[in-house]
């Protein structure tokens, strides 16, 4: 193939593309327009089978060495255990729940994707393509508004949410926003008397609210608000919550991200037809991940 496979999105998906690729010889460009990966910590479980490809990959060793190993989920009432759910039984050489923030995802991807001669071009953004059958004609802006064009054999989108290559084939991000609000809070917690690397879910009628290990001395709490507006938690109300809904005991400080978010169940339809061009997760050559 003389021409790159263009990845567009450095996040987990388009950098385990780009791996995947390089690793098969496949020449590929992997751009993002941020200046720097994400700091946050995110998406944190990675599960038994995503290791077994990462093992496939090569680069499993680094995961497993810097991630917390979970070895079961707990659901709770209050105080009182009503379920321990353990991962042992899990048929995985890797039978545990890896507990990884997604910033640490993204720093061994992209580290290991350098030892197969590919780096990330950050402050890179895809502007336009154009599908010419045997390649795609893309046009890149670098940092400072320098413009490149590129012919690529394939173009990957793998740019997220808001997708500048779902957008511009015209495809219909298809699905719902459940009707539900939820706050998280990444902090310190004092008083825990479940152990520290058993995620537990404590079910209560105002909502359930999760806590999950992030490692030794840190853990992500996230709760249910139900139908209230999205909208930025403090600690105190975090601190509150958990006093209302958790066993007791707890005492939360040295918060390092507070945000909210709702829950998205989206996907794009397979073989859309707009303006008489055929597009989907099967058109020719441009792809969406």
């Amino acid at each position: 193939m003389s021409k790159p496979v263009l990845v567009i999105g450095a996040g987990p998906v388009g950098l385990t593309m780009a791996i995947e690729l390089a690793r098969y010889g496949v020449p590929v460009r992997i751009i993002d327009k941020l200046p720097t990966r994400t700091t946050q910590s995110r998406a944190l479980a990675i599960w038994p089978r995503t290791l077994e490809l990462l093992q496939a990959s090569g680069c499993v060793k680094a995961f497993v060495a810097n991630g917390l190993h979970a070895k079961a989920l707990r659901i709770h009432r209050g105080n009182k255990i009503l379920a321990r759910i353990p991962f042992k039984t899990i048929s995985s050489y890797f039978n545990y729940l890896l507990m990884l923030p997604q910033s640490e995802t993204e720093k061994l991807l992209e580290e290991h994707l350098k030892t197969l001669g590919c780096t990330v071009e950050r402050e890179t953004e895809l502007t336009d393509f154009v599908d010419k059958g045997d390649s795609v004609s893309c046009t890149l802006t670098h940092k400072e508004g320098k413009g490149e064009s590129l012919e690529a054999s394939w173009l990957i989108g793998c740019d997220g949410a808001h997708s500048f290559v779902r957008s511009k084939l015209g495809m219909v991000f298809e699905g719902d926003t459940l009707p539900i609000s939820f706050v998280l809070a990444d902090v310190r917690v004092a008083g825990l008397f479940m152990p520290p690397d058993e995620p537990t879910i404590f079910w209560h009628h105002d909502g359930a609210v999760m806590l999950f290990p992030i490692s030794r001395d840190r853990s992500r709490i996230i709760a249910d608000i139900g139908s209230a507006p999205l909208r930025m938690p403090d600690l105190e109300e975090i601190q509150e919550i958990i006093n209302q809904r958790g066993p007791g005991g707890l005492t939360l400080s040295d918060p390092v991200w507070l945000s909210d978010f709702a829950v998205n169940e989206r996907k794009v339809r397979r073989g859309n037809l707009t303006e008489g061009l055929y597009i989907g997760l099967d058109y020719e050559k441009v792809y969406f991940v």
